[in-house]
């Protein structure tokens, strides 16, 4: 089953908006997209490029062929690395903690 579109949350594109915008009421935020067949580098606003269409479209290896990769990478992945995000962002700089499990498996 193909899937019609990958979402990525504007919690995770916010990470990686250019400094030149951020805070600036005078500049819509933007980030640096690269195009990999042409080379091409553009400023785009991350609510433009948050949905891809078929990313996930090919032929699935879960033993149930009506399994989602979108739905699988959301519930396993996405969620944990959602929880520790917020656990680690709320967690002074000065205590010393290690960025957990689940966040660099969502980096990675």
């Amino acid at each position: 089953m193909a899937t019609k579109a990958h979402t990525v949350s504007s919690f995770y594109l916010g990470g990686f908006v250019s400094p030149q915008s951020e805070g600036n009421r005078k500049i819509t935020p933007f980030v640096w997209m690269g195009d990999i067949n042409t080379g091409e580098i553009k400023r785009r606003a991350p609510r433009k490029i948050s949905i891809v269409r078929g990313f996930y479209d090919g032929p699935s290896t879960f033993k149930d062929s009506t399994a989602s990769l979108e739905v699988d990478f959301a519930n396993k992945i996405e969620s944990a690395a959602s929880r520790a995000i917020r656990k680690f962002a709320a967690t002074p700089l000065t205590s010393g903690a290690l960025v957990s499990q689940d966040i660099l498996i969502f980096l990675s």
